[in-house]
């Protein structure tokens, strides 16, 4: 009879390929985002009692294993939410408008994860702990995309009106 330490001993043990993304720095594509209700943040935070949440699966290649894990993001975390759209090459979302979530789809962006075990829970998994923002490492990610840089965002309210206004009637010719 053979164990698993008899195939140690032989070399013919295979150990098996990770499950969970390994913690660290980590490129990854986002392959999906929504806007959801997570019956396990209701209740959690006085100002967000219905759970809403960012929820973004990200798919991570490390070596020649590819990975896919979730990040729920609270939505009265608007910071966190802004540091995910910087991380992915686009400008943050304004605290209180609408987030446009589909246009994370498609997008590199680099994070730390660290692994979490749920207190009484044998399962582990990826936590999210850091969004980095997009430019601020020294390499392009390997087999993904760079991150898009966000297009500049044209000027509106009231200094928009006054510049757009000082332009009409400004006169062509400058005397110099």
């Amino acid at each position: 009879m053979t164990d698993e330490f008899d195939d140690l001993a032989t070399g013919s043990y295979a150990p098996e390929a990770p499950t969970i993304v390994p913690e660290g720095r980590q490129f990854a594509m986002v392959t999906d985002a929504m806007r959801r209700k997570d019956k396990f943040k209701a209740g959690k935070w006085p100002e967000n009692p219905s759970g809403w949440v960012l929820s973004l699966t990200l798919q991570a290649k490390v070596g020649d294993d590819t990975f896919t894990f979730k990040s729920n993001i609270p939505a009265h975390r608007s910071n966190v939410i802004g540091y995910a759209f910087k991380s992915a090459g686009l400008d943050a979302p304004v605290p209180g408008a609408p987030v446009t979530e589909g246009e994370l789809v498609g997008r590199t962006v680099e994070v730390e994860i660290e692994h979490f075990t749920p207190e009484g829970g044998t399962a582990t998994y990826p936590l999210v702990k850091r969004w980095l923002e997009a430019g601020t490492v020294d390499a392009d990610p390997p087999d993904l995309p760079p991150p898009a840089k966000a297009e500049p965002k044209k000027p509106r309210g009231a200094t928009a009106k006054v510049a757009a206004t000082c332009k009409e009637n400004a006169p062509d010719d400058i005397p110099f």
